[in-house]
């Protein structure tokens, strides 16, 4: 079931610049918010994407193969 989020003490410039915003989206205060705060709640922190990465199991990369592969691209009979 949805929730109701409340925020208080939204300055006066802030809450104008908002309702303009959603007026010229063709969309209320309440339905511009929300769609503002779901892409905001889909989108990962950087804290999340670093956990991602650092999760991952790749492969070590060492100058030495990536040198052994650009020298094995070199060496290598391109078709024409």
């Amino acid at each position: 079931m949805p929730k109701a989020v409340q925020i208080r003490n939204v300055p006066d410039d802030v809450h104008r610049t908002l309702r303009v915003r959603a007026a010229n989206e063709g969309m209320s205060l309440s339905e511009y918010l929300l769609k503002a705060v779901t892409r905001m709640a889909g989108t990962p922190t950087v804290a999340e994407l670093m956990a991602r990465v650092e999760s991952r199991k790749l492969p070590s990369i060492t100058t030495q193969t990536i040198v052994d592969a650009v020298k094995e691209g070199r060496d290598r009979d391109w078709p024409s």
